[in-house]
């Protein structure tokens, strides 16, 4: 299995105290620089606007800087929102980083689902899909072309050449993330693999996604290498908190966890709910869902939290339902920089070797 450690850059003091976001950036700096010396696969940055929520407006910036701070690990973008870019300008800023990491950028890319986000940059939710399409096709042609023209709904190009090219060929590894139904089914047609982030979705839906996926492929033509190589590129992305004892994990990052919550449902539920539109149907739902689960509940169904044999044996389940790339969120709702730390150790040292067939190289 391959684990990616997420990184949302979140405080729930952040609109209170200015300081906040400056220390919160440098623990996660060093949490990015641990995970590639504990031998995680990658790190993975998020773009979110105008909320405490997530403070990195733009994740590619820190990806360059991030690039400059480490050697190996891979560094993915978790996702940029194409709907809020132009797609030459950020086809340019990702042909950059590919570039500045020597090729170890990997690129998701989504539609977003924050109502609040669509209103500050003046765009029309409804839009949302038709500008994730017509802004992925824009980029493919800069990335893949040596000039191209584009005539659209939302943008009109002139012949133009993008230089320079991804280092990587034809371009950065691309990630969709993918929520409802309907982009799981796109993705597939597209033949990319997905990001699937709902952590707070039990085991069992996970499975019904992966299942989806697979039959929307095995519709589109894919081959069964083809269907599994995808299945095994797609991240599944969990909560994940490492202690010594199971008491320890559920009660440490509890509040932090809450905060986490707390956050998230003012910045996606009442009365930002009711502005999703029909195309967001099923996030709706879901959100519904989940602020009704309590802690237990979500210790049992949804949460890798717990001593390393326990947090192993619900990697185990995950990875019998068919998932192979993990995405770690070990840094959420302003849990203490040493517990992240801890929790990260414990993890590669004793739960990530135990789905690598040569154990990653970990610090002593």
């Amino acid at each position: 299995m391959k684990f990616g450690a997420f990184n949302l850059l979140q405080h729930p003091e952040a609109a209170q105290r200015p300081e906040a976001y400056r220390d919160e950036l440098e623990h996660q700096l060093e949490q990015m620089e641990y995970a590639e010396e504990l031998g995680f696969d990658s790190v993975w940055l998020a773009e979110h606007h105008f909320s405490e929520y997530g403070m990195m407006s733009d994740a590619l910036l820190l990806a360059a800087h991030v690039a400059a701070r480490t050697r190996r690990v891979r560094i993915g973008i978790a996702v940029s929102v194409l709907p809020f870019h132009n797609p030459i300008r950020l086809a340019e800023q990702i042909a950059a980083v590919d570039h500045l990491s020597n090729g170890r950028l990997d690129q998701g890319v989504g539609r977003g689902y924050q109502p609040y986000e669509f209103e500050g940059f003046g765009i029309d939710m409804d839009e949302s899909r038709g500008r994730f399409d017509e802004c992925l096709e824009i980029m493919l042609k800069a990335w893949t072309q040596d000039s191209f023209s584009h005539q659209g709904r939302f943008f009109n190009i002139p012949e133009v050449s993008l230089y320079p090219k991804p280092l990587q060929k034809p371009h950065p590894p691309l990630f969709v993330a993918a929520v409802s139904d309907e982009t799981v089914i796109a993705t597939a047609r597209r033949g990319l693999p997905i990001l699937s982030g709902q952590v707070f979705m039990p085991f069992q839906l996970t499975l019904e996604k992966i299942r989806l996926y697979q039959k929307a492929l095995a519709e589109s033509g894919a081959s069964p290498d083809a269907i599994n190589r995808l299945t095994k590129q797609s991240y599944f992305q969990r909560f994940v908190y490492v202690a010594d004892s199971n008491e320890k994990a559920k009660e440490e990052p509890r509040d932090a966890l809450m905060n986490y919550i707390e956050i998230l449902t003012k910045s996606t539920l009442p009365p930002f709910a009711a502005k999703l539109p029909s195309t967001y149907a099923d996030y709706k739902r879901r959100a519904a869902d989940r602020v009704k689960l309590t802690y237990d509940e979500m210790w049992d169904e949804t949460l890798i939290f717990g001593n390393p044999d326990r947090c192993a044996a619900k990697i185990r389940e995950l990875r019998d339902m068919g998932v192979d790339s993990m995405l770690c969120w070990m840094v959420f709702g302003g849990l203490e920089h040493g517990k992240v730390l801890r929790s990260m150790e414990l993890f590669a040292k004793e739960v990530m070797p135990q789905f690598q067939e040569t154990p990653a190289g970990v610090a002593g």
